[in-house]
């Protein structure tokens, strides 16, 4: 199959780094092959009034028949009220779809994020990275 599933969600704007790497993990744990995040503007109408706030996009990447284990996952642990949850079926390359569809091993995924938050939180002067969860502190990993 070359197609794969995409899921998009937001985070609020006042998560640091590591909150929004920790619950990206969670993704990853849920089954998402690739989770990427940026921060956004977001404008748009709640409780009649127009608002406008920053926010974290993350944009998930997963296998057809893991989407619903991950929709259930990020519905149960997502911070918003009423959060946007968008997903759709993407076309993709035979070799991506084919790494995307490979069975993940959290386990090993763990100790590279433990890896990465450590080295993070030695370079980082901010204490309050320093002492959050050892899940957190990922970018972008593929």
């Amino acid at each position: 199959p070359t197609q794969i599933s995409i899921v998009q969600t937001t985070l609020p704007g006042s998560w640091i780094e590591p909150e929004v790497g920790s619950f990206s993990q969670l993704m990853i744990e849920a089954g998402a092959a690739c989770v990427q995040h940026s921060k956004i503007q977001s404008i748009y109408k709640w409780d009649g009034q127009i608002q406008s706030s920053e926010e974290w996009k993350l944009q998930i990447k997963v296998q057809q028949n893991g989407l619903e284990a991950l929709l259930t996952t990020l519905r149960k642990n997502h911070p918003y009220t009423l959060p946007q949850i968008v997903h759709w079926l993407a076309e993709s390359t035979a070799e991506y779809s084919d790494w995307v569809e490979q069975p993940r091993h959290p386990h090993r995924l763990i100790q590279v994020l433990n890896n990465i938050t450590s080295v993070m939180a030695d370079d980082d002067s901010d204490k309050r990275f320093a002492t959050r969860s050892v899940h957190s502190g990922t970018k972008h990993i593929e």
